[in-house]
């Protein structure tokens, strides 16, 4: 004879009002013990998931977590320590725990203050693995990316805040359009980290998580030679250019595009504001200098090569 049953101790956590006791149902349904921690948020801390549990939130966020596991499995890049800027209530870290990715472990800062015993709660499984996860108070502008962050965490076992220090791999912020001064923000982010962005109405290229960091730098090495060099043989072959004279005079005017190319390089590099170049030709005072001087020289070269 085969008895069947239930352990009433496991059930004895979750005080089962009626039927619209969702997150309880679902923890019995599926045996994921993510219900019962969501559960407890709501309890303890009244939290309100009506807007990180809506259908937009989820499928953004699920899109997002898709696509590090494509970038893990076909670059085999782990994500390391992720630094989760603006996390709320930690459940873009439950979702990524639960993914293929390869995670070191997850700190996730909101200035809300109220925001991380919900994240605790949501993420306790990892809290209790040693911290795998934690969730603090802080302003994502007083984060240090270039080097180690130090920063305070509040213990429940020791009864106190305790320091902690962490260096960042991958960045990841999905709440952009609340990010007051994001450009500023986002400058502190160096060169060499990992960073996923996703916003509301932040307008991106979606099509740009298709590549990796070292790719893009390879082309954009090879589009400024090719550009630089494609300009040079312009200068002095004047064989197949009737404007360009043929006392090779143009090439004065090398230095002034090679000094663009490096010019931009390193706005994108050292400012991050390689995005718009069409901002930085108007903008940046060297560059609209440059190309000031560039058309004195080069109309000057091509009048009087006319002569």
């Amino acid at each position: 004879m085969i008895l069947i049953g239930y352990k009433k101790d496991s059930m004895s956590k979750i005080n089962y009002i009626d039927d619209k006791d969702l997150y309880g149902r679902l923890e019995l349904l599926t045996g994921n013990k993510l219900f019962l921690r969501l559960r407890n948020a709501v309890d303890h801390f009244d939290a309100d998931l009506s807007d990180a549990l809506s259908i937009g939130q989820l499928k953004s966020k699920r899109w997002l977590v898709k696509e590090l596991e494509n970038i893990s499995e076909n670059q085999f890049l782990g994500l390391g320590t992720i630094f989760l800027c603006a996390g709320w209530y930690g459940t873009l870290a439950a979702m990524l725990f639960d993914s293929t990715c390869s995670i070191k472990k997850i700190r996730s800062f909101d200035i809300d203050e109220t925001c991380w015993q919900i994240a605790d709660t949501i993420n306790r499984n990892k809290v209790k693995e040693q911290w795998k996860f934690k969730a603090v108070t802080q302003d994502i502008h007083k984060i240090t990316f270039d080097q180690p962050h130090t920063y305070n965490a509040w213990s429940k076992t020791e009864n106190q805040d305790v320091t902690l220090t962490d260096i960042c791999d991958t960045v990841i912020n999905t709440s952009c359009e609340h990010i007051h001064n994001f450009k500023d923000w986002y400058a502190k982010i160096p060169k060499g980290k990992l960073v996923v962005m996703q916003s509301n109405n932040y307008d991106q290229r979606i099509v740009l998580s298709k590549y990796s960091i070292p790719f893009i730098d390879s082309i954009l090495n090879i589009v400024s030679s090719a550009t630089l060099i494609c300009y040079t043989l312009y200068t002095f072959n004047s064989e197949s250019n009737s404007n360009v004279p043929d006392n090779n005079s143009m090439m004065i005017t090398i230095p002034f595009v090679a000094f663009g190319i490096i010019r931009y390089i390193y706005l994108l590099f050292h400012d991050n504001k390689g995005e718009t170049p069409e901002k930085i030709l108007v903008s940046d005072f060297p560059t609209i200098i440059n190309i000031i001087l560039w058309i004195i020289v080069g109309s000057t070269i091509l009048m009087l090569g006319k002569n």
